[in-house]
């Protein structure tokens, strides 16, 4: 009976608590294990340790933030001991930047990395990084050197391997010299185009296109331009209806496909001449924009010789190398943007005359539990040689910059001892970086601009041959000591005629942004530290204004009846507040609206082109902008798509497409709930946790809502935006300011995992220098 029954299921019952308790006590002691395991994987904080190949004792402090001072007496050892603080901090961070610009990722993560290797490995950047290093100067040897050996030292200092080791199942490889130079290959591309898309997109438009039709879509300029030396680049005229006229057109229509989201690494950067100071000292600004990931791109550091005369430097170190990238060394304060430059060229085989010598060969490429993977590549002497798709695979001969060894140095650390302007503008044009805008400031009040990294010499027509030889520095362009005492840099045109031919076109970002740090910087006759700052949190939607205005317009009172959805985003778009706000549904529809336009009326205009290519990367042409604008507001018929009857239908056509993502059920509350913030939230994530969701928790940065966008100084996305903002004046580093997404270490157990975050979060002017010594570890002299 049911009595029996229940009898005999006591003894199960109680086999299955055992089990439960026995998998629940297992459980909890691999908890234990791992968080031990964590625990003895952080650094060592403070007391005393020794390191071999100092020559004096060295101080290595920690500040509450956990930014880093290091005082030595002589530079090696300063050196040593900043390979062995990223080495404690960072070193699964460097260990990924060598792996991705060698090719080698796979090796340590598996299979899911392997088309990524596949591409790098054709570019074949540790045999270019051991070239580097075969021609490098004795000086710049003897620092890679002391560096390599403290960064093995402070790995090795750990109690355990770095927790990411333990969850690959992994252990870390030793550092060496040629990896420094690969993690500064890793910025070549992330910098650079080292595919040369842009040229062969270019091509593509040019081979696609009437000269008229492509001339006036895709134009190198517009009225958003804000060249610091004032130029302007002609606008294209509109093609007649003898060049194109689309009511003869096919009535269906290949659109161009939505896409996602294209954001241009880039920085805002500028200078303020004592002039225009209201200290009466120059003043250099600079957000570098990036993907934003944990552990943060950079790692605070300020190095000190105890003769302070002789070095004391503060600013942002990049793990895996000995030198300050942007910074104050207390004479000069510097900082970068992306360039845009073109530093790359792409050439079809068979019209190169002579034609170079094709070389196949093949790579072994390792991956984490399965067999190696071999592939085959072809080469000549100038670079890769790759096939392209768009022109029924013509193998092309790729040539990237960053293929030249003389183009990757160290002389970027040659900064921390220039005394004045002159000396840094000298020092960047011979450093060998991914080329960049160098804006500067010096002690005397004095500001520049130039471009820092090797500049190709160019033939008459603007193209460039890798093996052809570099600019001398006598000819770089330059911009001293304006007449307004204004300089500023956003990654588009920052000079024209000459100037522009040496730099070249590689894909600037439309001037929107520049004309509104120019325009803020303008705006007062003397300006502050908290201006600097002003600026660059300043998410003001001025370039979306004359759209949104326009969407206004076109929501007449015939557009909205028996259109509900569209009297409430109409409401919504009235009182959008004007900025890239959290709390503002109406940015957001301005926004949407705009791309889709671009996508409805430029489509057809390049019809041919998409036929080719459907996926043709249209956003990536910022200055679009200008034909979309001119067509949109002068309405031709002729340019417009048969699909329409009007422009108007169109406008209200690309709103409806909007409104059709935003709230898919037509409901007012759904679109109420669609805020710029509901779509800007931060998703800063450790590298890891994507692969392992459940640890999300402890690895990532909360995925908070943030103001700003694209085409204003506040740059933000999910996963992009400013990796640093500072300002600060040379000789007066202490009223300056940083800001940075994370904190300084790469242990999620570490009370510096996580601090300084939310003051770039909410944009609070932390202090530029490091705060007074929270721990100190005294390096000593070991054999």
């Amino acid at each position: 009976g049911p009595g029996r029954a229940a009898q005999a299921l006591v003894p199960q019952l109680k086999t299955l608590r055992l089990l439960f308790r026995t998998l629940l006590l297992l459980v909890l002691l691999a908890a234990a294990l791992l968080y031990f395991g964590l625990q003895a994987s952080k650094p060592q904080l403070d007391g005393e340790r020794g390191l071999a190949g100092l020559s004096a004792t060295v101080s290595l402090q920690r500040d509450a933030q956990g930014s880093v001072t290091i005082q030595a007496d002589n530079r090696l050892d300063l050196a040593r001991a900043t390979g062995f603080a990223h080495g404690q901090d960072r070193y699964f961070q460097m260990d990924l930047s060598r792996r991705d610009a060698a090719g080698e990722l796979s090796e340590l993560i598996g299979p899911a990395t392997l088309e990524h290797d596949i591409a790098r490995r054709a570019h074949d950047m540790r045999r270019r990084a051991e070239q580097v290093l075969a021609q490098a100067p004795p000086e710049d040897l003897a620092l890679l050197r002391a560096y390599t050996e403290g960064v093995n030292a402070g790995l090795d200092a750990l109690a355990a391997r770095p927790f990411e080791y333990v969850l690959l199942q992994q252990a870390p490889l030793p550092w060496r010299m040629q990896d420094s130079l690969l993690v500064s290959y890793a910025m070549w591309f992330d910098l650079t185009d080292e595919h040369c898309e842009i040229a062969a997109q270019r091509a593509l438009i040019a081979d696609s296109l009437s000269s008229a039709v492509a001339g006036f879509v895709f134009q190198r300029g517009s009225a958003w331009d804000a060249a610091v030396d004032g130029s302007q680049l002609p606008a294209a005229p509109m093609p007649g209806a003898e060049v194109l006229d689309l009511r003869e057109a096919p009535a269906v229509m290949q659109l161009a496909q939505r896409q996602p989201e294209f954001h241009q690494l880039g920085s805002n950067n500028w200078a303020v001449a004592a002039s225009r100071s209201a200290s009466g000292r120059a003043m250099v600004a600079d957000d570098m924009h990036l993907g934003l990931r944990l552990p943060n791109t950079w790692y605070r550091l300020r190095l000190q010789l105890r003769d302070p005369q002789a070095l004391d430097i503060s600013g942002l170190s990049l793990p895996g190398l000995p030198l300050i990238v942007a910074g104050s060394n207390g004479h000069v304060a510097w900082g970068f943007t992306n360039s845009y430059g073109q530093w790359c060229s792409r050439r079809p085989l068979a019209q190169m005359q002579p034609a170079p010598a094709i070389q196949s060969w093949s790579d072994e490429i390792r991956i984490k539990g399965r067999a190696p993977h071999r592939q085959q590549y072809q080469r000549s002497s100038l670079g890769p040689v790759l096939p392209n798709p768009a022109f029924d695979g013509r193998l092309e001969q790729l040539q990237w910059l960053a293929h030249q060894p003389a183009a990757t140095n160290l002389r970027l650390a040659w900064l921390e001892q220039a005394r004045n302007l002159d000396e840094a503008l000298e020092i960047a044009t011979g450093a060998g970086i991914p080329p960049q805008n160098f804006v500067a400031g010096d002690r005397d009040g004095r500001i520049g601009w130039t471009i820092a990294g090797r500049i190709p010499l160019r033939d008459e027509a603007g193209s460039w041959a890798a093996d052809a030889g570099f600019l001398p520095a006598a000819h770089y362009p330059r911009i001293v000591d304006p007449r307004d005492g204004l300089i500023w840099t956003a990654n588009a045109r920052v000079v024209g005629g000459q100037m522009l031919q040496i730099v070249g076109d590689g894909g600037y970002a439309l001037g929107a942004r520049a004309a509104q740090i120019r325009d803020g910087l303008r705006a007062k006759s003397k300006l502050d530290i908290d201006d600097m700052r002003a600026i660059q949190l300043d998410d003001r939607a001025l370039f979306l204004q004359r759209w949104q205005q326009q969407l206004l317009l076109s929501l007449d009172a015939e557009a909205l009846r028996r259109h509900p959805q569209r009297a409430a985003a109409r409401q919504h778009v009235a009182q959008w507040g004007e900025r890239a706000a959290v709390d503002s549904v109406g940015y957001r529809i301005v926004r949407g609206w705009r791309e889709e336009l671009r996508r409805l009326a430029l489509s057809p205009l390049i019809a041919p082109l998409l036929a080719r290519d459907p996926e043709f990367p249209l956003a990536r042409f910022a200055n679009s902008e200008a034909a979309l604008w001119q067509l949109t507001a002068e309405q031709p018929a002729h340019l417009l798509s048969p699909r329409f009857e009007h422009w108007k239908a169109l406008k209200l056509a690309a709103l409806d497409a909007v409104l059709a993502q935003l709230a898919p059920d037509a409901e007012p509350l759904t679109l109420a709930k669609q805020t710029w913030g509901a779509r800007n939230r931060l998703r800063m994530q450790h590298p890891l946790s994507r692969a392992l969701p459940l640890l999300s928790p402890l690895l990532d940065m909360a995925a908070v809502e943030l103001p700003g966008d694209r085409d204003m100084p506040r740059v933000q996305a999910a996963r992009f935006g400013a990796s640093q903002r500072f300002a600060v004046s040379p000789g007066a580093e202490a009223q300056g300011y940083m800001q940075m997404p994370g904190g300084a270490s790469g242990h999620p157990l570490s009370e510096f995992y996580r601090a300084g975050h939310q003051d770039w979060v909410r944009g609070v002017a932390a202090p530029f220098l490091p705060g007074p010594a929270a721990h100190q570890l005294q390096l000593l002299p070991a054999p």
